[in-house]
């Protein structure tokens, strides 16, 4: 009557460890005989792993017949509980997705936790939500804020059509349009990873990857790009020129990225005049599934992921926090988004083993403010590796300034590989992109290239990907 339990009081509660049931104040951790997987599907249903009727199907029951219209229930599942599919009915079904915010009349709020939540509001509970007004501390989605309309208060990204880790079905529906595993979108406040949700989420680990060159046709107009592996999701994509046929500053641009196919086009800046006209180049770009990236015998050496983020100026900078520990890691990273029509790319620097910094850097003669864009990347330990697929890659650093230099490969391949490259430092404030040319089986050349009105840099530390087509 106290609530307390296994889970809420460990000095007073003892978990039954032994009798052969997976109890709810029991798990994988504490129990193994009781609770021998922490895995959805084992056929154990482990209330410490996190599993439970919504997140678990194959493990756990619902309780249909209890006479209570559960969170694990539905209409579908428990006629007998949840009599209805509609709101109004009397009961807050979440199979029927129904919550605080869809379904008022049935569902209520938590008022009085302390937690301003998607549900609630300054109306409703003034308590959690002592203000309407955007810039007093407390997220109100009820209230009408969220991460586009009160950055202050809100710190999810709600609107750019990620479901990102710090969003969720309750925080931004625009994003996670449901807190069900199997709608195509892993949540992770709505409790979904690769383990408990892996139709949403994956394994984990990257199983599909293309590494592919375009022909010499890509210019200053949209190109569109089909992937030839099928992603159930859209990939992470990192794409570049592979030549320079055109000398003006200029960097490879997506503008956009589904599971089938991106578009992208040659980003020409304006420093000495307002021409973006450019020649036919040839574009090198990586599609793979965002995850751990492993070699020929499962050794993680790599990863690939995803953020987005506005500028407000130069001075900002963003960080990653790497999901793994590496020992000399090398980062390729691009925007997918063109939201701010202003030319842009990435620029990297404080790269350490287990995160980097990033900027939307803008050309010197821009502003450097910069509107919210999605980007995408992929870290790599340096060294010469065969990847899950068999494919070669090598992956290096080198000090560049702006004069060609030729880098030699640490191993050859067959033919002429795809190759990335981008700036690790920040020696030099201007801005800069690398441009690459002659790339072959044992070497490739590279330089550093800042706007048409400048022209010298300092030396920079480049990584470079070359990766076998």
């Amino acid at each position: 009557m106290d609530m307390e339990d296994g889970i809420t009081c460990r000095p007073d509660c003892t978990v039954t460890c032994g009798d052969g049931i997976c109890q709810a104040d029991e798990g994988h951790v504490l129990c193994q005989t009781d609770c021998p997987s922490p895995t959805c599907g084992d056929g154990f249903c482990s209330a410490m792993d996190m599993e439970d009727g919504i997140t678990c199907r194959p493990d756990c029951t619902v309780t249909c017949g209890d006479g209570i219209c559960q969170a694990d229930e539905g209409h579908v599942l428990c006629q007998t509980d949840c009599p209805s599919p509609t709101c109004g009915d009397g009961f807050c079904s979440a199979m029927d997705m129904e919550d605080g915010i869809t379904c008022r009349p049935d569902c209520t709020v938590t008022c009085g936790d302390g937690i301003c939540q998607a549900d609630e509001g300054h109306v409703l509970c003034q308590t959690d939500c002592p203000s309407p007004t955007c810039g007093d501390g407390f997220c109100s989605a009820m209230d009408m804020e969220d991460g586009i309309t009160c950055r202050p208060d809100c710190t999810v990204t709600c609107g750019n059509g990620l479901c990102e880790p710090d969003e969720g079905h309750a925080l931004c529906q625009m994003d996670c349009p449901s807190p069900l595993c199997g709608d195509g979108y892993c949540s992770a406040i709505d409790g979904e990873d690769s383990i408990t949700c892996q139709p949403d989420c994956g394994t984990g680990f990257v199983s599909l990857l293309e590494a592919v060159m375009t022909p010499d046709a890509v210019t200053h107009s949209s190109y569109t790009i089909n992937f030839v592996e099928s992603f159930a999701q859209t990939p992470i994509v990192l794409a570049a020129m592979v030549t320079t046929d055109g000398g003006d500053a200029a960097a490879t641009r997506i503008t956009s990225v589904s599971e089938a196919q991106m578009q992208l086009f040659i980003e020409e800046e304006k420093s000495r005049d307002a021409e973006i006209s450019h020649t036919t180049e040839v574009v090198g770009f990586i599609a793979l599934e965002e995850g751990d990236i492993q070699n020929d015998v499962g050794v993680v050496i790599g990863e690939s992921g995803r953020t987005s983020a506005s500028q407000a100026n130069g001075n900002q900078w963003h960080t990653v926090a790497l999901d793994n520990n590496y020992t000399d890691p090398v980062v390729i990273m691009n925007t997918t988004t063109q939201n701010d029509a202003e030319p842009c790319h990435i620029r990297i620097r404080n790269v350490t083993p287990t995160s980097f910094e990033y900027q939307i850097e803008e050309w010197d003669y821009q502003d450097q403010a910069h509107g919210l864009e999605s980007m995408t990347y992929i870290v790599m330990e340096k060294g010469a590796h065969q990847l899950f697929n068999g494919d070669a890659v090598v992956v290096g650093t080198a000090s560049v300034k702006h004069r060609w230099i030729t880098v030699s490969l640490l191993q050859p391949f067959g033919q002429a590989p795809l190759v990335l490259t981008q700036s690790q430092t920040r020696n030099g404030g201007d801005a800069i992109v690398t441009r690459v040319r002659a790339v072959s089986t044992t070497t490739f050349r590279v330089k550093l290239q800042e706007q048409e009105s400048k022209g010298s840099h300092v030396f920079e530390t480049i990584g470079y990907i070359a990766i076998q087509q």
